[in-house]
């Protein structure tokens, strides 16, 4: 198989994707109760983190959460930690997130969307990688088969037989 098609990412065991389970880019976007320490949020921050890697993500970046007054009260509170984080994902691995998500009591509140603008250029990054690595690897191979300056038998032997075979 041709190094371009075969599409793997190398994360411990290699998966190959297909269209169903390519990795995609997502944001979620998140509130915080404000009854919170602020010594806390981080640790919040860090669990969701956490999870989103525990489900074979990658945090592409994010936002600190900053005390922020909502435009309507949720759960009967006028502010909260508001906190956003971008991430590539494969589309299966979501729900668990979601779950995570919704069984949190100090997230009053959290909206995933898909990044459309950045879903393929992210696959695309995230399938590089792994082919970078491959390909690294193929020429290392190679490089050891043949050094430069060196000539291979069987390009001689080719070259040979159309020099004859052209007489």
């Amino acid at each position: 198989m041709e190094v371009q098609d075969q599409m793997t990412l190398d994360v411990g065991l290699e998966t190959e994707f297909t269209a169903e389970n390519e990795p995609k880019a997502y944001e979620v976007g998140y509130i915080l109760t404000p009854l919170l320490p602020e010594a806390s949020v981080s640790g919040e921050v860090s669990a969701l983190r956490n999870q989103i890697e525990k489900q074979g993500g990658l945090i592409v970046s994010e936002g600190q959460p900053e005390m922020r007054r909502l435009s309507y009260p949720i759960l009967k509170q006028q502010s909260g930690y508001f906190g956003w984080m971008k991430f590539i994902l494969k589309p299966d691995a979501l729900d668990g997130i979601k779950t995570e998500l919704t069984r949190n009591k100090n997230i009053i509140r959290h909206l995933i969307i898909l990044s459309r603008k950045e879903s393929k250029a992210s696959a695309k990054k995230v399938r590089r990688l792994g082919i970078r690595k491959r390909v690294m690897r193929d020429t290392a191979i190679q490089d050891k088969a043949q050094k430069p300056g060196e000539i291979d038998a069987k390009e001689i032997d080719k070259r040979l037989e159309e020099l004859v075979g052209a007489n």
